[in-house]
């Protein structure tokens, strides 16, 4: 559907202002003989190496492992490698602050507005450029400079040898619960991944294939089956776009509805305008990055350039006004959701005020093309994605891990939260992977 194409590293560099980390010299782990080219074929290279106990830390080595990598962007341009198994990142994320929240709490929260009493709610600023006469719609942003804290010191040790004998007792019992249990322990914030039965059946078959219960320790094996599953029954349903070793990290796209695509932030109207230039003039973007719960966690600005376009498809030569946008709700259903919609107008005020030249073109390429009904993405399990809280981590002083389980309200509150712009950070500007060409065909010069 998409064909993939090599980014303008020196470009998005220059861009974004930051260095790619070159993990090139990293070892993809063997393949298993005899495989099938099947979806589990290139996870089945993690589970070897988790069978044998060859957690690379401990072996010396570092491996390729899925995005954004195992060596990732620390603190005041340091970096640090974490590992390439889950059972890697999990010791990696364990001592870190952020983790130390009252799980049973948080789980009975039903309300956005009292997510956790760590983290504000601020009401969102007016917006700079909006279209006469349509409504404003009510938001919130959370701040996350307040839910920061550090636990006590946390004994990973002994941490790690409970977590193994409650792996053993509770396999002894139930292998269902211990396959609970070994997500959880992963992350905690998360709900279990939907087609439950899909997603136990396969995961128990690992277990027996690799005869998990007879492992001195469970976690290594236990932890990359659960996550593999899950990642694979969150994924099934999508055309896989590629599936490769792409500069020392393991990169998987696959083609996804535009609509189940759901916001965390507000976008900067100038910084959608310069992602639309670039669909106009190279046709090809990388792919956004999504969670569990389908919220957009890095990749804001190519989804509004995605939403923008299709409205603007679908306004055809009307006037762009309350009397036309709001009409196209029943349309677009992402303009339903007020963060969506609110970043549509917002971007679309921006070109008609400031941009008009901009808009004339936008509208001449957009009749000349098809909308957009799925988009190119990849998928971070929470676990995998190591994300930090923005505002200590560019200052040096602290990685703090903000709680996933705020993705998941965002999304019951439909729209109505949005993620400031020092919320979480996923650490991935600094670990391209390949671009996909969304237009093939008829794009222009310059913008």
């Amino acid at each position: 559907m998409f064909a993939l194409v090599e980014p303008d590293i020196g470009h998005y560099e220059d861009a974004k202002g930051v260095v790619q980390i070159d993990q090139r010299n990293n070892i993809l782990p063997d393949l298993p003989e005899g495989l099938h080219n099947s979806r589990l074929a290139p996870h089945l290279r993690f589970i070897e190496l988790a069978s044998t106990h060859g957690h690379s830390i401990h072996r010396g080595l570092h491996y390729v492992t899925f995005f954004p990598g195992s060596v990732l962007p620390g603190p005041s341009d340091t970096e640090q490698y974490i590992g390439a198994l889950a059972y890697d990142r999990w010791k990696h994320v364990l001592p870190m602050a952020g983790r130390g929240f009252d799980l049973d709490t948080l789980l009975k929260v039903d309300e956005p507005s009292k997510i956790s009493p760590e983290v504000r709610l601020d009401d969102m600023p007016l917006p700079s450029y909006w279209i006469a006469d349509i409504p404003v719609p009510s938001m919130q942003l959370i701040s996350f400079r307040g839910m920061l804290h550090i636990p006590g010191v946390v004994d990973v040790a002994a941490f790690e040898r409970e977590a193994i004998d409650l792996v053993h007792s509770t396999f002894e019992r139930d292998p269902k619960i211990a396959l609970g249990l070994l997500h959880n322990l992963q992350s905690p914030h998360t709900s279990p991944p939907p087609f439950f039965e899909r997603y136990t059946d396969l995961a128990l078959s690992l277990f027996e294939q690799y005869a998990l219960s007879s492992q001195e320790n469970p976690l290594p094996l236990g932890m990359q089956i659960e996550q593999t599953v899950h990642y694979l029954v969150r994924t099934e349903n999508h055309e896989r776009l590629c599936s490769l070793n792409y500069r020392g990290v393991y990169v998987e796209a696959f083609s996804y509805p535009l609509e189940q695509i759901h916001a965390s932030e507000l976008a900067d109207p100038k910084r959608a305008t310069q992602e639309l230039g670039t669909l106009m003039c190279r046709g090809a973007f990388a792919p956004i990055l999504i969670d569990e719960y389908g919220m957009n966690t890095d990749g804001t600005h190519r989804q509004v350039a995605f939403m923008v376009y299709n409205t603007l498809h679908a306004l055809k030569d009307k006037d762009i006004s309350a009397e036309t946008l709001i009409p196209l709700q029943s349309e677009l259903p992402f303009l339903k959701r007020k963060l969506e919609f609110r970043s549509v107008v917002e971007t679309l005020g921006y070109l008609q005020q400031e941009a008009p030249e901009i808009l004339s073109s936008l509208r001449n390429f957009v009749n000349e093309h098809d909308p957009f009904i799925e988009v190119p993405v990849m998928v971070g399990l929470e676990p995998q994605a190591c994300a930090v809280v923005k505002a200590k981590y560019h200052e040096g002083t602290t990685i703090g891990l903000p709680t996933p389980f705020l993705y998941r309200q965002m999304r019951l509150a439909r729209g109505g939260l949005a993620i400031g712009s020092r919320g979480p950070y996923h650490r991935s500007d600094r670990s391209i992977v390949p671009w996909f060409q969304v237009i093939p065909e008829k794009r222009v010069e310059s913008f």
